[in-house]
């Protein structure tokens, strides 16, 4: 989950989890594989396949009715509309893009757009039943603090906001019942639960993995959050990876190369001339991780968040911010590209989805899970 941009009201202008829960039932998300599309395809309508192409500030279907938005209902429920070789429940929207083409949205009931965010988010042939809770009530929550709190418009439905692929799809031998009854059952007992600190509910981000200790809320995102707090099973694995000890199905560490072209192109975006020659990590969490780094470059210099460097060159490239080598060194000049090596995955704040996952197995239920990343919140069930 990646920072999304918003101006916080005070606290006495936020609205409590009730009044976040009034004014979200259903979520609004942008499907972005799509966005800008020429032509949108959606199947199973009412009225058939339809599609969609823009025609000035409009949208026009094939037997040429045009419209500023093309609303899609599902002809069953049960079967839900097909688009872009996935199946969504709720509604498809479509409407002009703000700069191209087309932008589509599926309109979901919250509890639909949670199952779909579990089953995008986590492994669910091997996600215990508590690992699933507490990925169910995280995701549940983010939703409310995003659309109720902040007023936003709609999510994304990519690792900026939450990992969405609408109905879950689970295929393949006798143990796919087994598998949605799993996320079935996970889904039934945290309907509705919130997490919720002063009555309201809390911005609960999540990252992968955080390499042994996660990062401060307010120094990633800005404003309060979740504190830093220790995590033993990835601090134990992060151990055992320095010894040699590496599990090749769930590693912590990586290690990449940025490409000079790449290094280029971030200068230019920053300002300070053709090339990087120096990064320098100048603010570091206690757990390790880069805060802020000083960019030195061919025609001057800028110190700027390391996860918005994260986010210009990659994140599947640069997948966390705890870099534990460089190559060239720290403070020497880059003549080529830029070798980094790691350890964890995402922003590091909030809950860590591999620390649940060894939570979960060593006994510990969901709540106990999300007390432990998210400090001083409670767990409340809303009315939906």
């Amino acid at each position: 989950m990646g920072p999304i941009e918003r101006s916080l009201p005070v606290d006495s202008e936020r609205p409590t989890v009730e009044e976040s829960v009034r004014s979200v039932r259903d979520v609004r998300v942008v499907l972005t594989a799509l966005e800008g599309s020429p032509e949108v395809t959606v199947a199973g309508g009412r009225s058939g396949a339809r599609k969609l192409r823009r025609v000035g500030d409009l949208v026009l279907d094939a037997r040429g009715q045009a419209a500023c938005v093309q609303e899609i209902v599902p002809s069953s429920k049960r079967y839900g509309l097909s688009v872009d070789g996935r199946t969504y429940r709720g509604r498809i929207i479509v409407e002009p893009h703000p700069e191209r083409g087309l932008r589509a949205f599926n309109l979901v009931e919250i509890e639909d757009y949670v199952a779909g965010v579990v089953a995008a988010e986590l492994v669910l042939w091997s996600a215990e039943p508590a690992e699933l809770e507490a990925q169910a009530i995280a995701a549940r929550t983010f939703a409310f603090y995003a659309l109720g709190t902040l007023a936003r418009p709609f999510l994304r439905d990519d690792a900026l906001d939450q990992a969405y692929r609408g109905v879950p799809n689970v295929r393949g031998g006798a143990g796919a019942q087994a598998v949605t009854n799993r996320l079935e059952l996970a889904l039934a007992a945290t309907r509705g639960q919130v997490l919720v600190r002063g009555g309201q509910p809390v911005d609960a981000r999540y990252h992968a993995a955080c390499g042994g200790r996660t990062t401060s809320h307010e120094l990633i995102f800005g404003g309060p959050g979740a504190v830093p707090v220790d995590c033993m099973p990835c601090a134990e694995r992060a151990r055992s990876e320095v010894k040699g000890s590496r599990d090749p199905r769930r590693p912590l560490g990586w290690s990449t190369t940025v490409p000079a072209k790449t290094l280029q192109r971030v200068a230019a975006e920053v300002g300070i001339g053709s090339q990087i020659e120096r990064l320098t990590p100048q603010t570091e969490d206690r757990g390790g991780r880069w805060i802020d780094v000083r960019l030195d470059g061919s025609e001057g210099s800028t110190a700027i968040a390391f996860d918005d460097f994260r986010h210009m060159v990659g994140t599947q490239r640069v997948k966390s911010a705890h870099i534990v080598r460089t190559w060239p060194a720290v403070g020497e000049r880059v003549e080529q590209g830029l070798f980094l090596e790691g350890i964890g995955r995402g922003h590091g704040v909030g809950l860590c989805q591999e620390g649940a996952r060894d939570y979960a197995l060593s006994g510990w239920s969901g709540e106990q899970i999300l007390a432990h990343y998210f400090r001083g919140a409670r767990i409340e069930r809303t009315q939906l």
